[in-house]
């Protein structure tokens, strides 16, 4: 278990307790909006860019993923309406992008005599869904309709108790219960929703490190999204929690959100190193690559007894070739954002000052060489 998620507990009481006092308030966006201060507490204080122009690209991505999405809504609801389901269900947490067609095919195989056989028709049906929680949702909206034939109503009920007596549990509740988050996130980084659905359920039954999640996230969608990313998991996290039906319990609950808070913190300890390095005009010219900063800075975390292969990766040809004096001015910039980090981001108590140990270690030797260099060219 990583550093600073042991308040778990304390963290889902206070969201349940902020959850309760909201719960006569009918403004949804007031409601969302103080819902997700509720782990800002304990996080580390970042400045994020709130210029002009920074934040009329927030409020354009986000109308144009809200407008997106309220058009497919708009055009399921049309099509649903045609083809008879109940006007107050949809597919909108369907994220299956073919589900129009999909839906009747399987409506064909029901009515038809493929639909006699269960395995036959779970056959079918897993081959036209193989989401677990696409085919559920499905299903149960098929359900919905009142104009069903009686002989057709019971093969879908077989068929849907079958699927869920197969299915994962957490996985299937989780999978609704985050649809509509993983849609307009989606949106967002112009990734597949089925894939932020997946991602979340990886999340609930992850065993990584926090660091490590963070670093699979960067991996699957880029280092450019990653904090929208962390943004997607905490407002699923809510979502699941407020859900008819939550995926987790109250405790495991409160463990999720502890992680989610220990991420916000390495997000936190991400944006601080990377605007201290790549603000500084002597670094970026010697690398100004993000992606090799980022890697070093998790590198640094996780394993702070190797600062010198590390540094060698991230500028070691750089290193090779310059005077002692401009060796020992990288040094004490990469330093001086490493010490921005605070304990409870690294694995342990105890490798933050090992990391400072080790670079106070290669001052020492660069100031020795520095000084040997200035009399060889002084004599």
């Amino acid at each position: 278990m990583a550093l600073g998620i042991g308040n778990g507990d304390a963290s889902m009481h206070l969201y349940m307790q902020r959850r309760e006092a909201l719960s006569n308030n009918k403004e949804l966006s007031a409601s969302q909006t103080d819902r997700q201060d509720v782990l800002a507490e304990g996080e580390a204080q970042v400045v994020e860019d709130e210029s002009p122009a920074a934040l009329l690209q927030r409020f354009s991505d986000a109308t144009d993923e809200m407008s997106a999405a309220m058009a497919q809504f708009r055009s399921r609801r049309d099509y649903e309406k045609k083809s008879g389901v109940a006007g107050e269900t949809s597919f909108d947490q369907v994220l299956d992008e073919e589900v129009q067609p999909k839906f009747d095919r399987l409506v064909k195989i029901l009515k038809g005599s493929e639909g006699s056989n269960i395995e036959n028709l779970l056959r079918h049906a897993r081959s036209l869904f193989p989401d677990e929680s696409d085919l559920v949702l499905v299903l149960r909206e098929t359900l919905r309709q009142r104009d069903l034939d009686e002989v057709v109503r019971k093969r879908l009920k077989k068929l849907l108790s079958q699927v869920e007596k197969e299915a994962d549990p957490k996985r299937l509740k989780a999978g609704i219960n985050v649809a509509l988050k993983a849609r307009l996130f989606g949106k967002t980084l112009m990734m597949s929703p089925a894939l932020m659905r997946e991602s979340y359920r990886g999340f609930l039954a992850s065993d990584e490190h926090e660091i490590e999640l963070y670093q699979d996230w960067i991996s699957t969608y880029g280092v450019e999204k990653r904090g929208i990313v962390i943004n997607f998991m905490e407002d699923a996290v809510l979502a699941d929690i407020d859900s008819a039906d939550p995926s987790c319990s109250h405790v495991e609950f409160g463990y999720l959100l502890g992680r989610i808070g220990q991420i916000k913190l390495i997000r936190s300890c991400d944006i601080l190193f990377m605007q201290g390095i790549l603000n500084d005009n002597f670094v970026r010219e010697i690398n100004h690559d993000e992606g090799a900063w980022l890697f070093f800075m998790f590198s640094a975390l996780q394993s702070p007894y190797a600062l010198s292969d590390h540094l060698t990766q991230v500028v070691g040809d750089y290193l090779r070739f310059v005077k002692q004096t401009e060796r020992a001015k990288l040094l004490q910039i990469i330093y001086f954002n490493c010490k921005k980090m605070p304990h409870e981001a690294f694995t342990s108590l105890d490798e933050r000052e090992a990391l400072l140990a080790q670079f106070e270690s290669l001052a020492d030797k660069a100031l020795l060489n520095e000084n040997r260099e200035r009399r060889q060219e002084g004599g």
